[in-house]
């Protein structure tokens, strides 16, 4: 079974956070302008992300950067062979999401000194 729709009306993290916590074995791939990047779960762990050339925790904190584009989430896919994370999807969420705030910060700083 699939799960699509738009990342304008579904956060990766929310999506990140059902298959984990639902302890889902599944493949997500996002297609977006910026290209096209894969997460593999094995029950409920975030085991390999890939992105273009980055792969592991590198791959996953890029994508949770995406706004726009699509998403499929495959249920039943098994995971590659490579495990490039080994840390919980709780902290690599947690992490993602610090990151993601630190950028919006540094590129608002900018705009805020001009006001």
């Amino acid at each position: 079974m699939a799960l699509e729709g738009d990342l304008e009306d579904v956060e990766l993290t929310g999506l990140i956070q059902m298959a984990c916590s639902e302890r889902k074995t599944a493949r997500l791939t996002v297609r977006a302008p910026e290209g096209k990047g894969d997460v593999f779960f094995h029950a409920g762990e975030i085991v390999h992300a890939e992105l273009g050339l980055l792969e592991g925790e590198k791959a996953l904190y890029e994508l949770l950067g995406w706004t726009s584009g699509r998403f499929r989430l495959s249920t039943g896919s098994p995971p590659p062979s490579t495990r490039t994370i080994q840390i919980s999807w709780y902290k690599l969420l947690m992490e993602g999401i610090r990151r993601l705030d630190e950028r919006r910060m540094s590129s608002a700083a900018p705009e805020a000194a001009h006001t």
